[in-house]
């Protein structure tokens, strides 16, 4: 099917969230393909008509899902994703919808490491995991605190130390059943990145052999004092 025609097809939804979920995907896949400008106006098209869909968890819950989203992401997307996102969270915090909270400020929060906004950004990650610690499944607190690992290795070089955590963490979450595909995407480019950083050989092996054994809750406390200091 062309892509004309595809997105003919999914313009015709009735259902506007699920128009929203097949454009992004659709975006998702064009972008894998090479095609970043027709990507990015699919994109632009999903997070500009947000107010019309109702459901405030799409833009989220599609952004969460699309790989390579935040290369896609210029200065002018990255500002629009950014609106939405803020007027979504105050909406999930109303109604009590943790797993909007989360999924919602773990986005908002990648979204502000794109724009160069660190500070916000760590916040956001923060308030991702304090919802999704709320959750019966650890899915959401994986994603945050990938987030949080790629904001202690955006806030200046890498030491050793940070290096060390990043990989004990992302280790980690690879190997976390709770973990999802994108989550685990994100966590696998990260990890391929530090590991190029030049890492003793015995100081990767310890890095991965401590994720075997930390508690979830305790390389969280670890990451955010290495993002702190």
């Amino acid at each position: 099917m062309s892509l004309t025609l595809t997105i003919s097809v999914l313009k015709s939804f009735g259902e506007l969230r699920y128009r929203h979920f097949g454009l992004g995907y659709l975006a998702g896949t064009i972008y894998a393909l090479g095609r970043s400008t027709e990507a990015k106006r699919l994109l632009w098209e999903c997070l500009t008509q947000q107010e019309l869909i109702g459901d405030p968890r799409t833009i989220p819950h599609m952004l969460y899902h699309i790989r390579g989203i935040y290369d896609l992401m210029d200065t002018a997307l990255g500002l629009e994703a950014r609106r939405v996102l803020q007027t979504i969270i105050p909406i999930c915090r109303e109604n009590a919808d943790d797993w909007g909270v989360a999924i919602s400020s773990s986005q908002l929060g990648y979204t502000h490491c794109r724009l160069g906004e660190y500070d916000e950004a760590e916040r956001c990650f923060r308030e991702g995991l304090q919802a999704a610690i709320k959750l019966p499944t650890f899915q959401m607190a994986l994603e945050a605190l990938v987030g949080l690992i790629l904001l202690s290795i955006k806030l200046g070089p890498p030491s050793p130390e940070k290096q060390k955590w990043a990989i004990t963490g992302l280790t980690l979450v690879l190997n976390h059943p709770a973990t999802t595909r994108p989550t685990y995407d994100r966590a696998a480019a990260l990890l391929a990145g530090v590991e190029e950083t030049g890492l003793r050989p015995e100081v990767v092996a310890a890095a991965r052999k401590q994720a075997q054994t930390l508690k979830l809750e305790t390389l969280v406390e670890e990451i955010l004092s290495v993002i702190a200091g």
